[in-house]
């Protein structure tokens, strides 16, 4: 079923991470990174694997983006965990954290099959 799709299609992704941090008695500091991006595809798999590509990229910029600016205002790091995660979440999630690590994609990436 899924090679029957012949025809490139087109698609447009649009993520977003935001953060809410008490810095204070009545102070708070947002996060928030995101981008919108279109992409073209043949198959589910394809669409499904540039789909992934671009939430590790998004990940990895939320994360830079706030260790800097957490680092820069001379504020502590947070981390943030899963409010109740299933079993099969933290697995897939220690399994994208465990890729990442090892294979950080590049932009020319996100245009080819996995």
């Amino acid at each position: 079923m899924e090679n029957e799709i012949k025809d490139v299609r087109r698609g447009r992704i649009i993520r977003a991470l935001k953060r809410t941090l008490k810095t204070g008695e009545y102070e708070s500091l947002v996060i928030e990174t995101g981008f919108e991006e279109e992409i073209e595809w043949k198959t589910l798999s394809e669409r499904q694997q540039k789909i992934d590509n671009w939430n590790t990229i998004l990940l990895q910029d939320f994360k830079e983006s706030s260790d800097r600016i957490l680092l820069e205002l001379g504020l502590n790091h947070k981390k943030a965990y899963f409010k109740n995660p299933s079993e099969a979440t933290m697995k897939k999630f220690a399994n994208q954290v465990e890729t990442t690590q090892t294979n950080e994609p590049n932009l020319d990436d996100l245009d080819t099959l996995g």
